[in-house]
């Protein structure tokens, strides 16, 4: 439904959702790029671990896992996919809440793929991508 972007803001918004408000209008931009872990300081925001993917999978369909970040402020992740280990172009993002361990990506082309995650944070801060995993 590419072009059709709207939602719905009631008159109280908890910070969580204005949280993942962000996420979603971020996600919906064609030029998300990876955050510069260097820049405000980011270097000391964890990192989640994404679980080691097999060399190979069956289908347009996959789910990636990762170890979930503890932090007190951690507001959930974003999740991607891209033909490119430089993850140029992009070809999805997946935002995901704080409980969070997972994320299924469909409709894929049948070839190498490369995966990563990044931790958002309730200050509108962004953790450093996770090392990227190939399947």
């Amino acid at each position: 439904m590419k072009g059709q972007r709207g939602f719905v803001i009631g008159k109280v918004l908890s910070a969580s959702v204005l949280c993942m408000l962000g996420f979603w209008l971020v996600a919906q931009s064609t030029d998300l790029a990876p955050v510069d872990s260097d820049a405000k300081g980011l270097l000391d925001l964890p990192i989640p671990d994404t679980v080691p993917e097999p060399s190979f999978t069956v289908g347009d369909t996959n789910v990636i896992f990762w170890r979930t970040v503890d932090d007190p402020s951690l507001a959930g992740y974003l999740a991607q996919v891209s033909t490119t280990p430089a993850f140029d172009p992009v070809l999805a993002t997946i935002i995901r809440g704080q409980k969070d361990t997972s994320a299924t990506f469909l409709d894929l082309p049948e070839q190498s793929l490369w995966y990563r995650v990044q931790a958002w944070y309730h200050d509108s801060l962004a953790g450093g991508w996770s090392v990227s995993t190939k399947s």
